[in-house]
């Protein structure tokens, strides 16, 4: 049973998230972007370590020129010179979208709770 509500959870995330970005990519204007500068940190944390990543992006927009934001992705899997597909609020040019790492993100959660109810469904039919 518990595996089924995950999985329901897992389902909903991911159609959740999927709407999210494709109401971004209707609102928000898309451009290209380049990678300039990629840093690694680590951060110590109560008894861990964490390696954070940031990356200098650097794009152009139609009304205010070229711009620069520093962001932490959600898949560190870019280098140095790297051309990324982004999105852009047009009001607030600072807020960027990576929509294809957020579509593989959203779409993982979808089939891991395609999977999860799948299997609690089976599950439970074995049990009846």
């Amino acid at each position: 049973m518990a595996i089924l509500l995950i999985g329901m959870v897992l389902l909903l995330g991911g159609g959740y998230g999927l709407y999210s970005i494709r109401q971004a990519e209707k609102a928000y204007e898309s451009t290209v972007g380049i990678v300039k500068r990629v840093d690694y940190k680590r951060v110590r944390r109560h008894r861990k370590v964490l390696t954070k990543c940031e990356i200098l992006l650097r794009y152009d927009t139609h009304r205010y020129g070229e711009l620069s934001v520093l962001k932490e992705p959600i898949l560190s899997l870019w280098g140095k010179g790297d051309e990324i597909r982004i999105l852009y609020h047009p009001e607030r040019p600072r807020e960027v979208r990576f929509p294809v790492c957020e579509k593989w993100l959203w779409s993982i959660l979808l089939v891991g709770g395609g999977v999860c109810v799948g299997g609690g469904l089976a599950l439970r039919s074995k049990n009846v």
